[in-house]
């Protein structure tokens, strides 16, 4: 029931305890004692009652993570950018946006992906409670047309960038070549802390600094999810998206994919925008383009030589990425002037003015014929605010003619008079 502090064990250790027995036994192909079965519940309820007696006396160590708040998780990614660590920066775009596990994030890589209508498919390997992959859920992943540091696309487009030697010889997103699963999660939640540890009294204003850990993006995503409107997406999709069970009857049968990842995208649920399409080039055929080529090249050359032809080529995922990338340009190359020696200075894109203007004029968030025209999970209260929109638009046109009108007829009546 203790630690070696003398401090009482958190319930959930407690809970956990039954958890690895039950899993032990089913690996094991044994039956535990009935006895087991009787009264593990009843000591849980019990062991409760003994750690919240023991907390109202401060007698017990709370290290548990609380969830990341949006706005706390907006100023991670900047904070991230600013620090010059595009490593962790799209590590908490990927966490977030998943709803994941740091060890879900760890092993990604580019099979892990594929494009959907308008949007990525992620889809694990494995995960803690199904290893053999049998009821693993798929991701969709929204780009973000309004605020590059939270677009997921714009993050996966400059990190392959800045990492496209690396990612030429092996596919792993976050994982070097050689170390083992958990590496990158590991260095990952050591720099994220030290990230933050330089903002701690704004961090304060919005949660308790002793438990802020990386996990806690999990729980803030789901919390964001499911607190951001009273029309939230269905319990079941939030559960699908997180991995979190809710039996195997649903597991095997109910695969929702709702609105939840345009939520996690960030954008604005009770927004007309919220339906935008995401960045895209306006010609059906962009290899086709000498100046979409040449700009390819230049930031994913190695990447694009290496998976040519190859089972998992990352090609369509990356033009997708690249169009996100000229879509918020401008944006970039002022981070990387306001900071000097910026990783962004590497991408030789940014310093090819000419191209970067020829690029410009290809991208659209319009619906484009033949290429992308319809957005997908767009709930119908969307439609609604699009319609109102066009109403007011035309009521302040009739009110902007009537004004003028007015203003016309009373010149007129002086003529006249005159």
């Amino acid at each position: 029931m203790k630690k070696e502090n003398g401090k009482v064990k958190s319930l959930q250790d407690i809970r956990k305890y039954k958890d690895a027995i039950l899993w032990g036994a089913k690996v094991a192909q044994q039956r535990l004692p009935t006895s087991f079965y009787k009264e593990i519940d009843g000591h849980i309820a019990s062991y409760k009652k003994v750690y919240i007696k023991a907390k109202k006396v401060g007698d017990v160590d709370e290290k548990e993570a609380d969830p990341i708040p949006l706005t706390l998780y907006q100023s991670i990614l900047k904070w991230a950018v600013e620090a010059n660590n595009i490593f962790v920066w799209f590590w908490t775009l990927s966490q977030w946006n998943c709803m994941a596990r740091s060890a879900s994030i760890d092993p990604l890589a580019f099979h892990n992906f594929e494009t959907g209508q308008d949007s990525f498919i992620c889809k694990y390997d494995d995960q803690k409670a199904d290893k053999s992959g049998e009821r693993l859920s798929e991701k969709n992943i929204y780009a973000n047309p309004f605020e590059w540091t939270q677009c997921f696309w714009t993050g996966m487009g400059v990190y392959v960038a800045l990492n496209c030697g690396a990612m030429s010889s092996h596919e792993r997103l976050f994982l070097k070549k050689g170390p083992k699963e958990g590496a990158a999660s590991t260095r990952c939640c050591e720099q994220l802390l030290a990230i933050v540890t330089k903002h701690q009294n704004e961090v304060l204003t919005q949660m308790r600094l002793d438990h802020f850990n990386p996990y806690g993006l999990r729980k803030g995503s789901a919390t964001h999810a499911v607190s951001r409107t009273t029309h939230a997406p269905s319990l079941p999709s939030i559960a699908r998206r997180g991995e979190w069970s809710p039996g195997l009857l649903l597991d095997v049968h109910w695969r929702s994919l709702q609105y939840l990842g345009r939520i996690l995208a960030c954008l604005l649920l009770n927004d007309p925008g919220f339906a935008m399409l995401p960045p895209h080039f306006n010609i059906a055929n962009p290899f086709g383009n000498g100046h979409v080529k040449r700009g390819m090249q230049m930031l994913y050359g190695p990447v694009l030589a290496s998976y040519k032809d190859k089972p998992n080529d990352p090609t369509p995922m990356l033009l997708r990425c690249f169009t996100c990338v000229i879509y918020h340009v401008d944006s970039l190359m002022g981070t990387m002037v306001k900071f000097p020696g910026h990783d962004f200075a590497k991408l030789l894109l940014l310093h090819d003015h000419q191209l970067i203007a020829q690029l410009k004029s290809l991208g659209t968030t319009d619906p484009t014929e033949g290429i992308m025209t319809v957005a997908t999970d767009i709930p119908p209260h969307i439609e609604l605010a699009n319609q109102v929109m066009k109403v007011l638009e035309t009521t302040k046109d009739i009110t902007r003619k009537i004004d003028e009108q007015t203003s016309k007829l009373i010149d007129a009546v002086k003529d006249a008079i005159e």
